[in-house]
């Protein structure tokens, strides 16, 4: 067909399958402490899924970034799944890591006033989580209701997490 002889001329870019960007509160949400304050810009651009992980439940590749208006600002990566449970809603969720530029990275670093106004992550690396519930607008856009948590599991001395909490927008390329 027609998208067929597209895509085998290479006018169609198979590999790149949506954009997501969302303003999200800052260091808000219910599992960590909230210590950070300020609202973040949030940009995911997710990749078709490989072939190679059909078995794994299709995810799709994603690669952002988190940045704070104060606060902690990350980049990250991943594998994201969609699940569609009615005609236009879907919930998402990942599973990747974050290298951030939180510092300093211990709790015992901090000065008592860091301590009150400032996460220790404990780890540069550490993991990224999201999930959302969204709602498909049309057959290329959707807004979704966006969570993320930063973790390092217990792998550092200090474990603070970081969560952050609001709306995104998804453009399906």
């Amino acid at each position: 067909g027609a998208g067929q002889a597209r895509s085998e001329t290479g006018d169609e870019q198979d590999w790149l399958s949506e954009v997501r960007v969302g303003v999200l509160a800052h260091d808000e949400a219910p599992i960590v402490a909230n210590v950070e304050s300020g609202f973040d810009f949030s940009a995911d651009v997710l990749f078709a899924s490989p072939q190679s992980l059909e078995w794994f439940g299709a995810p799709r590749p994603y690669l952002g970034v988190t940045l704070a208006e104060e606060g902690i600002s990350h980049l990250h990566g991943g594998l994201a799944w969609d699940y569609d449970f009615a005609k236009r809603w879907f919930v998402s969720a990942a599973l990747g890591l974050a290298v951030h530029d939180g510092d300093p990275l211990q709790e015992e670093q901090q000065t008592l006033y860091e301590q009150e106004t400032e996460k220790a992550l404990g780890c540069r690396v550490v993991f990224h989580l999201y999930a959302g519930v969204g709602y498909r607008l049309s057959r290329r856009w959707n807004v979704s209701a966006h969570y993320e948590h930063l973790s390092n599991g217990t792998m550092c001395p200090t474990n603070e997490g970081l969560e952050n909490v609001g709306i995104r927008l998804g453009l399906k390329l």
